[in-house]
């Protein structure tokens, strides 16, 4: 695995995606995705989601479940958890929204993740 991505779930049910930012050093520039990140060496997979929850959304984490392995169309393979978890968003990793199921379904999101979405809408 080389990373990780997690649907992160709030209390009315609502997943939070990230508008990537819009400059040519990251994949998928601009494009809603559902975010992640790398595990540091020496981590835990579990340990790297958490993390990340944190770092870019300052969530408390209150639930961790395995949901799928993903491969990108670059070659990446990342492990995705669905969380749940309480607080205020306060990101610097561009734009977050809570966005319902319904929306993000009729949205095209980063890559090929849209994949991800119809898992976790049938676990």
């Amino acid at each position: 695995m080389q990373g990780i991505n997690y649907i992160l779930i709030n209390k009315r049910g609502k997943i939070l995606l990230q508008k990537r930012d819009d400059v040519d050093f990251i994949r998928c520039p601009g494009e809603w995705a559902i975010p992640g990140g790398g595990i540091e060496e020496g981590e835990k997979i579990i340990d790297t989601a958490v993390r990340e929850v944190v770092e870019e959304t300052g969530i408390k984490v209150k639930t961790v479940d395995f949901l799928c392995d993903h491969e990108y169309t670059w070659g990446d393979k990342n492990r995705v958890f669905i969380m749940t978890g309480s607080g205020k968003v306060n990101s610097s990793e561009g734009r977050m929204e809570w966005k319902t199921l319904k929306e993000i379904k009729s949205m095209e999101l980063a890559d090929n993740q849209s994949d991800i979405i119809k898992i976790f809408e049938k676990r």
